[in-house]
């Protein structure tokens, strides 16, 4: 980390100098300049690339609780921790939920239309106010695309044990 530090402000500063203040030898320091990256930092530097991936793939709606579930269906050994840290390292965020503002003057919601409810709530927070609709047409597209492609094919979704719709009723058949 502090060999790094100097490399970045080599230009600006001597190296001699950068040295003896931060109290590391510049033949330490020289030596890191020809050394390999450790095995641990390739892997993170995987991961990493992994966890951006993942997050593009979900087109940016997952957290570390689902991309860690997508890694691990990928054959990725990792932590949902590890890809939480990741994930604010590399400043990407699941989108988040707007606020929840009652609607409706009827106060005795039922259970059955809980499960409307949470669909429209996803259905909102990751494609209606992500996107703005030219028009009718390119609006019905691009809903289309999302509950047929998107949502029921590779949303891994919480309730169904973080898999998509799909390969859930693929498992119960």
């Amino acid at each position: 980390m502090i060999f790094q530090w100097i490399s970045q402000y080599a230009g600006q500063f001597k190296v001699k100098r950068m040295c003896q203040l931060l109290r590391v030898s510049r033949s330490g320091y020289y030596a890191h300049q020809h050394r390999l990256p450790s095995s641990r930092h390739v892997r993170h530097q995987s991961l990493a690339r992994q966890v951006r991936q993942a997050h593009q793939r979900s087109r940016q709606t997952y957290g570390s609780p689902r991309i860690a579930v997508e890694l691990k269906a990928a054959g990725v050994g990792v932590f949902e921790n590890t890809v939480a840290r990741l994930m604010r390292e590399e400043g990407l965020k699941a989108r988040l939920k707007r606020r929840f503002v009652p609607r409706t003057t009827d106060s005795q919601h039922e259970h059955p239309i809980a499960p409307m409810e949470s669909f429209f709530s996803t259905f909102k927070t990751e494609l209606v106010y992500q996107e703005s609709f030219q028009n009718p047409e390119q609006a019905r597209t691009k809903v289309f695309e999302w509950i047929e492609v998107f949502y029921n094919r590779q949303r891994r979704h919480s309730s169904l044990n973080y898999l998509s719709p799909e390969a859930f009723e693929a498992q119960i058949k």
